[in-house]
């Protein structure tokens, strides 16, 4: 006889998915976080501080790529004609989840790139 799985059961394995993905993803900032924390030690060049916050954006490069592998396995679910409405009010919920860290995610990247602009500016003389 087969073993039926309910709603619940469903509902807590999702959760506890999401919660490991959110662990790792929030492991990724920790790494971002201790990387650009090297820009307040004393004495350091811009050209250093430079380097600081680029080597900092190949982290951000893996969260963004992580957010969005599972912004796509979201949609997919959300395209999906046989999900339960339990399991899609869940999945939606988790959509606009990830939507906000992207746009999160976004406003940082910006950020980084304000500093790559000033740092060209300054390099070819326009500051």
């Amino acid at each position: 006889m087969p073993e039926f799985v309910t709603l619940t059961q469903q509902t807590a394995t999702l959760k506890e998915s999401f919660n490991r993905f959110d662990t790792v993803l929030k492991e990724i900032f920790f790494k971002l976080e201790d990387a650009l924390s090297r820009l307040y030690e004393e004495d350091l060049s811009l050209n250093k501080k430079f380097d600081i916050v680029i080597d900092a954006e190949y982290i951000l490069v893996a969260a963004r790529a992580k957010i969005l592998v599972e912004l796509s396995s979201i949609q997919s679910v959300l395209s999906s004609s046989t999900t339960s409405s339990g399991i899609e009010k869940l999945f939606k919920d988790r959509y606009s989840t990830i939507i906000s860290m992207c746009q999160r995610v976004n406003e940082l990247r910006e950020d980084f790139s304000v500093v790559q602009r000033s740092m060209w500016a300054r390099n070819n003389g326009r500051l």
